[in-house]
């Protein structure tokens, strides 16, 4: 028997007069969050994606998903982020948030051992590499929160961000 399920779920925006702007932005969120729904079944127990909004002003949505892979023993962790433009709807991209650099690699090791004490993933780093980690499209997070911009990566087994309270779009 098998008991493998896929739950996916995530906020949908409305607003009046604006349906075509709203339409296109919530295919965005569709996307992101169930694109795991044609794999689900590739899993011992299934997939589950949630999509919390994280920061909502009048410029800008971030929405945040947590997937969860679930194997027979272990459950894989994903997390994944969009930011949208509210006047447009377009996607406001990694690097209109933040530049990828040297600068950005010392603040991420810094906020990383204050916010998330020891991670060894992260700690056996190069500099180099974890501005790969932040600057590779399929694994690198960025979205905004009320406190700042948080940053990120997804690796084997898990991920890892930061708050970063001087960058706000």
């Amino acid at each position: 028997e098998n008991d493998c399920t896929y739950d996916c779920i995530y906020p949908v925006l409305t607003g009046e007069g604006e349906e075509e702007k709203f339409s296109a932005m919530n295919q965005v969120l569709e996307d992101l969050v169930c694109r795991y729904k044609g794999d689900y079944q590739d899993y011992e127990s299934g997939i589950s994606s949630y999509g919390y909004v994280t920061c909502m002003d009048e410029e800008k949505i971030s929405v945040v998903v947590k997937h969860s892979f679930y194997e027979k023993r272990t459950t894989t962790p994903r997390v994944e982020a969009v930011t949208l433009r509210m006047d447009t709807g377009e996607v406001i991209t990694h690097e209109e948030m933040a530049e990828v650099d040297e600068e950005l690699a010392w603040q991420f090791r810094s906020r990383n051992s204050h916010q998330n004490g020891t991670v060894e993933f992260v700690d056996g780093l190069t500099d180099e590499e974890l501005m790969e980690y932040l600057s590779n499209e399929e694994d690198s997070v960025m979205f905004y929160t009320p406190v700042g911009l948080e940053v990120g990566f997804n690796y084997d087994g898990g991920w890892v961000t930061v708050t970063l309270k001087t960058n706000t779009l």
